[in-house]
């Protein structure tokens, strides 16, 4: 018969051997996902050269590639940090459900400031105004566009 302290340690090495396993998943996502990241961010910056070689390169291009590479990044850093909560034994579909329901609200709460968001980019990406224009609304109000308020 074997004894109550052999059963525990064969327990103790299954959950040790289990860590191991964990921990070398962990490092493998990591460096996929940094494999991933890379190579996504190189096809962003490859097309922003070949622009540059066309001569089509411009601020908003490189504003544009900046921002995509700032979204993989965040994308791919969430896939990750969802991934390791699923490897501890958190329910991620729960969690993200309740992170839809609560992304929602906040949507609606701030429904026109995400309107007055996207008509600004509108405005940037078709080029309606530069900076050192001069804009006229109506005849009494005059603006100097010298960049954006608060900044230089």
């Amino acid at each position: 018969m074997t004894d109550k302290g052999d059963s525990f340690n064969i327990l103790e090495k299954a959950i040790e051997m289990n860590w191991h396993i964990k921990a070398l998943q962990l490092i493998l996502v990591i460096a996929a996902a940094f494999v991933v990241y890379r190579f996504l961010v190189w096809l962003v910056h490859s097309h922003e050269n070949r622009l540059s070689r066309k001569g089509q390169r411009d601020n908003m291009s490189r504003t544009y590639s900046r921002l995509a590479v700032s979204l993989i990044r965040y994308i791919i850093m969430l896939a990750v940090f969802l991934y390791i909560l699923q490897m501890a034994g958190v329910n991620v579909g729960s969690l993200i459900a309740g992170l839809g329901l609560v992304s929602i609200i906040v949507g609606l709460a701030i429904q026109d400031w995400l309107k007055d968001i996207i008509r600004g980019a509108g405005i940037l990406s078709d080029s309606y105004f530069r900076v050192g224009n001069i804009v006229r609304s109506q005849p009494q109000h005059r603006g100097d566009r010298s960049g954006f308020p608060g900044f230089p």
